[in-house]
């Protein structure tokens, strides 16, 4: 037997569809609740620096990847990179909807991990961390913002707004939960760095007394399916040609008990570089190459120049675009007139604050988001 595992990570959405929740128990922890799918969204963020908000700021270009061990994929034994010491293949996915395919797991539904006691507002335990609700619910402060477009969650042999969804994944089984929330290193040790989801006014620790939507924030997912013995084919289609065919990985482990463990990102192309080479020294981790290390220098002033406080403002409007209310108020290439601006300030996505904010580089936001409304 073998395991999947499947960290997500980036500008991200999450859509659980048809979800079921059993009531609390008797400790007061909140249960695992079940979906039928869940679907994974890449933001679509392509467009990059010549895309003005409303301020003048930009936003940011995401690329969603995925990352398999070699030792891993059935037909492929050459790798692109080396990550921690393990041939690696990396997979640009952009315009891909893919569909996870254990052979021998029947389409059961997706576990929504619980475990948080009710009235957290950070994990406690490694039980807690993993509940799922650590990714902020958007209809919990936005319900009118909070359905996603009807057009990105449509049925794998159908075209998907490429405008809004630059990747997909469809989930049909597996137990999903959170990996890692943001954390603040300042004073020594991590400690979960609170957010007030959608805050008011300045004062951001007495809004969170009075009840605000306050509590640490997810920046990496996990779904497992465990216990598997057959192998696990990764489906993909086009987002904008559905018709054309599919294409498929085929996954199978190196050993009984392997871990066969992928990494799904979409991040900021200087990002993506740091995270999958593990480059350079001056980010902490090691140099692979001496093209890699003269290119150090390059990439540290495009780290100071992308980062800084209104990237998650920026990050966070992109999820805007997902919005089945407001699908046509942020125009790619061009400025928002006046009204539009009025309309977006009105309808607008919250921003969270961190309550105790780090020194080091803000976070791609993941939210989760509501299935679109019937017709």
């Amino acid at each position: 037997m073998f395991e999947l595992k499947i960290v997500f990570g980036g500008l991200l959405a999450f859509i659980p569809l048809d979800v079921t929740t059993p009531p609390l128990d008797e400790q007061d922890v909140q249960p695992s609740s079940h979906a039928s799918a869940v679907w994974v969204l890449m933001v679509n963020a392509e467009k990059g620096d010549s895309v003005p908000c409303p301020e003048g700021q930009y936003y940011h270009e995401h690329r969603p990847y995925l990352r398999i061990p070699v030792k891993n994929v059935v037909g492929h034994k050459v790798p692109d990179l080396v990550v921690e010491g393990v041939p690696t293949v990396l997979i640009p996915i952009s315009g891909y909807s893919i569909e996870v395919k254990p052979r021998d797991l029947i389409n059961s539904g997706v576990e929504l991990l619980g475990g948080r006691k009710v009235g957290s507002d950070r994990p406690e335990s490694p039980e807690e961390l993993m509940d799922f609700s650590w990714v902020p619910d958007l209809s919990r402060v936005a319900p009118g913002l909070a359905p996603v477009c009807a057009n990105c969650v449509v049925a794998d042999s159908a075209k998907v707004d490429g405008d809004r969804v630059s990747a997909r994944f469809k989930l049909k089984g597996g137990s999903l939960g959170t990996y890692k929330v943001a954390t603040n290193v300042d004073g020594g040790e991590p400690a979960p760095m609170i957010y007030n989801i959608n805050p008011k006014t300045t004062n951001l620790e007495q809004e969170c007394k009075e009840g605000a939507y306050c509590q640490a924030a997810a920046i990496q997912t996990v779904v497992r399916f465990g216990s598997l013995k057959s192998p696990v084919d990764l489906v993909f289609r086009s987002i904008s040609e559905p018709e054309v065919g599919k294409k498929k990985i085929e996954l199978r482990p190196a050993a009984e008990g392997d871990v066969i463990e992928l990494l799904v990102v979409n991040q900021r192309p200087v990002d993506v570089l740091d995270h999958f080479h593990n480059l350079p020294e001056l980010f902490g981790a090691s140099v692979i190459s001496t093209e890699d290390a003269a290119q150090a220098g390059t990439r540290e002033l495009l780290r100071e120049w992308v980062n800084g406080p209104e990237e998650i403002v920026n990050s966070f409007r992109w999820f805007q675009k997902l919005s089945a209310s407001t699908p046509d108020i942020l125009v790619l290439g061009e400025m928002l007139s006046k009204e539009q601006e009025a309309h977006c300030q009105q309808h607008a996505f919250p921003i969270p604050k961190a309550l105790n904010p780090p020194s080091g580089p803000p976070w791609c936001p993941i939210l989760r988001l509501n299935s679109p409304p019937p017709e």
